[in-house]
């Protein structure tokens, strides 16, 4: 079956930060890189960041609000959920999204997330930093699904990124970057290719 054939897949990205890795997301599923994949809703924290900027700049729906403003995380996910719901989200993508998600969202739909590190190692915050300072030879980038654990679903794709005698945090994340710009879009694709959430 061709792309253009295909039933639309919504997808939701929920970012906390600068937003680079849901820009190129949003990017591929424009240019038809992603297939029958329309990025459909931004989920965010943090209403100030970078990923609200780029969407509110492409005409990309917004959830955004502090937990605290939503009254705690709870109440969050649950108008998170209500938002995707409304707009017939197939799927999440955790695309630099800071927080650990509850029982509310883990049960609405599927969920991936893209890491910073090759997993098992270096779980949780900062794991650029966890990498460089335990004397790795190397870290990487994991997309796996999420679940209750900390970094702990099923790993769907990892590629290990060697860490050189000279790198700092700006030149390892950089590499990192590059690798995460180009493989979540991938996996992604993939995922609806494989038909994994459609008629969830």
């Amino acid at each position: 079956m061709s792309d253009s054939a295909r039933a639309r897949v919504n997808i939701a990205v929920f970012a906390s930060g600068e937003g680079t890795n849901f820009a190129r997301l949003v990017e591929a599923a424009q240019c038809g890189a992603l297939g029958s994949v329309d990025v459909a809703l931004l989920v965010s924290d943090k209403p100030g960041c970078g990923a609200v900027t780029i969407a509110k700049e492409r005409g990309i729906p917004v959830y955004a609000q502090t937990h605290k403003e939503a009254g705690g995380r709870d109440a969050f996910e649950q108008m998170a959920h209500r938002v995707m719901s409304e707009r017939s989200i197939a799927f999440a993508v955790l695309a630099g999204y800071m927080r650990i998600v509850g029982q509310t969202l883990l049960a609405s739909v599927p969920m991936i997330n893209i890491h910073p590190s090759y997993l098992p190692a270096h779980k949780g915050l900062d794991a650029i930093g966890q990498a460089l300072c335990d004397g790795s030879p190397y870290t990487g980038v994991t997309v796996h699904r999420v679940d209750a654990s900390l970094d702990g679903g099923e790993i769907l794709q990892q590629v290990r990124i060697p860490i050189f005698a000279g790198d700092d945090r700006a030149t390892l994340q950089a590499r990192i970057q590059q690798v995460e710009h180009w493989l979540l879009p991938a996996v992604v694709r993939d995922l609806v290719l494989l038909s994994e959430f459609c008629g969830r």
